[in-house]
């Protein structure tokens, strides 16, 4: 189909198999090219309709993966910035902050732990770009340090044990 519209045609002619001719239209139609040779069913219309009204299936929305996922990348975006311009990425700069934090604790090697970081960042931003839903994060709150945790007394040795 990608033929026949780089030659600006705007319909075809269908022939060959039963099943051929039926995937045929659906591609066909679905470039926006009117078919000749091919009836379709019921269904094949309904799901034809239905089809073409998925948002994924537009450019803009395209785009608009490709732009959030290009901010993920980019380590030196300010993040409250894109936060407040883009709120349902909030999630993801969180996790981003969580791998630092991790990385930060567990990681000495400073070349090491950028190349993680990278790691982490790119994987994230390539579910945006696939559009792939993104993950809730939940902030709990710190553990208690060692300094803040009391330390058990020692037995005494004059009390009787029970």
């Amino acid at each position: 189909m990608s033929i026949a519209q780089a030659r600006g045609w705007t319909d075809v002619t269908l022939t060959g198999s039963e099943r051929f001719r039926r995937d045929a239209w659906f591609a066909a139609r679905v470039a926006g090219l009117e078919v000749r040779g091919y009836q379709p069913t019921d269904f094949e219309q309904e799901r034809l309709a239905y089809r073409t009204t998925w948002e994924v299936e537009k450019a803009p929305f395209f785009a608009e993966r490709a732009r959030r996922a290009r901010l993920v990348r980019d380590g030196q975006t300010d993040v409250r910035d894109t936060v407040r311009a883009h709120p349902e990425l909030k999630s993801t700069f969180l996790s981003l902050r969580s791998a630092e934090e991790l990385a930060a604790q567990r990681i000495a090697n400073p070349k090491d732990r950028e190349r993680f970081l990278s790691l982490v960042r790119e994987a994230i931003a390539g579910s945006i770009h696939r559009g792939e839903p993104l993950p809730e994060v939940r902030i709990r709150e710190r553990p208690k340090t060692a300094e803040s945790i009391p330390t058990p007394l020692p037995p005494n040795r004059d009390e009787p044990t029970r």
